[in-house]
Formats: C-alpha cells, sequence, structure tokens
C-alpha cells in the first residue's frame, strides 16, 4: 500500500512535491498497518495547470520503466521521463515512492534518479525495513546476490532487467 511518494524536477515539478497518504485515526476510509493510519482515498483537485496530471504521468513512469516500457519506441512513453524544462534541463530527476509490502506489511521504499544530461539512471535503490536490498548507482550493481555491473543498459531499471531477460 502507498504511504508516500516524492518527485522532483519533473515536468511541471522543480522542487520537490509530495503526495502523503497518511492520515489521522478519526479519518474514514483508511487503514491501520504498523500504528499508522493510511488513506484508502486520494482525492486531487486544483486549478488548472497546477500538476495534477503530471503527478499522475510521475506515478505511470515508475510503472512503465519497472515494467520494460521505457525502451519502448512509443512517443508518448518516452514522453513519460521528460525533466522540468525550464529550470532542469539538465538536472537529475528523483521519483520516490514508500509503500507497504503486500505480504506482511513491512516498510519497502524505492527511489529512482535519472541523469538526465545523459539520459540515463543514475541511482536506483530499494529498500525493506531501512536495509538496502538493492542499489545502483552510475551502472554499478551493490546488493551481494547479483553479479551484472556493465551489463544493464542505463537506460533500464534492474526490474525490467530482470522481467526482460
Amino acid at each position: 500500500m502507498l504511504k508516500k511518494f516524492t518527485i522532483s524536477n519533473y515536468r511541471s515539478f522543480y522542487d520537490e512535491a509530495e503526495l502523503n497518504l497518511t492520515a489521522d485515526k478519526d479519518t474514514i476510509y483508511t487503514k491501520k498497518i504498523n500504528n499508522e493510519y493510511i488513506s484508502k482515498l486520494c482525492i486531487l483537485y486544483g486549478y488548472n495547470g497546477c500538476g495534477k496530471s503530471n503527478l499522475l504521468n510521475a506515478l505511470k513512469y515508475i510503472f512503465y520503466s519497472n515494467n520494460g516500457y521505457i525502451a519502448s519506441s512509443d512517443d508518448s512513453i518516452k514522453r513519460l521521463s521528460d525533466p522540468n524544462m525550464i529550470y532542469g534541463k539538465n538536472k537529475n530527476s528523483r521519483f520516490y515512492l514508500e509503500f507497504y509490502s503486500y505480504d506482511d506489511y513491512e516498510i519497502c521504499s524505492y527511489e529512482l534518479v535519472l541523469d538526465n544530461s545523459n539520459k540515463g539512471i543514475d541511482l536506483e535503490r530499494f529498500t525493506k525495513n531501512n536495509a538496502i536490498i538493492f542499489e545502483r548507482k552510475k551502472n554499478t550493481i551493490s546488493d551481494g546476490l547479483f553479479d551484472y555491473d556493465d551489463s544493464i543498459p542505463d537506460t533500464n531499471t534492474f526490474l525490467s532487467f530482470l522481467i526482460i531477460n
């Protein structure tokens, strides 16, 4: 269950923007997980042009990138990775998800940092209970389990690489 989603330097978002789904215990439509209340309902509202669609596109980008679709020739999928074109064309874009695992409700996080000047992945990290399960920096894997150094294209996430291969 998604707890928090953070993005920076993505489309209309230059500074860090956060969608936090934690709620008060008296709020309806919540689920209690490990003494925290997580909203099961999220409504996005705001003025036209304030970034509602870009927030959803960022979530779509994380989904597509981890299912191998970023290497697609479809232009609409390629455009999902566009950085903020006014201030951050050559700066890194960052996507961060914090969530509870489905099976044992342990807290997990996934971070993806795109190097927009080189059009590749600068950092990719997955943690569970603050322990690093997988980390890749500048296409170097350090997890102790896999030896994939330099064999994963820096346009593919680790998960999409495993799915494709």
